[in-house]
């Protein structure tokens, strides 16, 4: 082994005193895999297709999947705000995380009309939120189940409802009249 590849912390073992070759640990590994049998390698990628995509990656926190619909919006940022997360277009803020006594939940601006079809349509999804609720906020539950497809489209009305007209144009198709 050469003096560089000591100093640069490369491990390497001699495979054969005569073919004088080096592996390194990743080739190793692989050698290692090259060896099961491939019966058994076969019903690993049977058992492994078997799980569903999402149950394969790690599992998400709604925490981070609502930053990331909330950030993906042009020109979103989040700010702390009474030890939550919120979410703002140009220093206004369009959704809030909140934890409190109905649990893990989003908070967001509805359009008019809207904040009592949700809570009469879903009560045990949907609540009125303290401090917003007379202004026409409705809060989300995130703790169980979230139809996130639902939440995002949620979102991105309420953002277009904060938002300048510009920039939520793109967002939403405008109301139809």
């Amino acid at each position: 082994m050469s003096q560089g590849a000591l100093a640069r912390g490369e491990a390497a073992t001699q495979v054969g005193k005569s073919s004088g070759e080096l592996t390194l640990p990743w080739q190793r590994l692989r050698a290692g895999l090259d060896s099961i049998p491939s019966g058994i390698r076969a019903a690993l990628r049977l058992q492994s297709a078997a799980i569903p995509c999402q149950d394969r990656r790690m599992a998400t926190s709604p925490t981070a999947r609502l930053r990331r619909l909330c950030l993906a919006l042009p020109e979103a940022a989040e700010v702390e705000a009474w030890d939550q997360p919120t979410f703002r277009v140009r220093g206004r803020i369009f959704a809030m995380l909140h934890q409190g006594e109905q649990g893990l939940a989003v908070w967001f601006k509805a359009p008019p009309g809207s904040q009592e079809l949700l809570l009469e349509a879903a009560p045990d999804r949907f609540f009125r939120p303290p401090y917003l609720g007379h202004k026409g906020w409705v809060a989300l539950r995130l703790d169980g189940v979230v139809d996130w497809e639902e939440a995002a489209a949620m979102i991105r009305r309420s953002y277009a409802l904060i938002a300048p007209k510009r920039l939520a144009s793109g967002i939403v198709p405008p109301p139809e009249d």
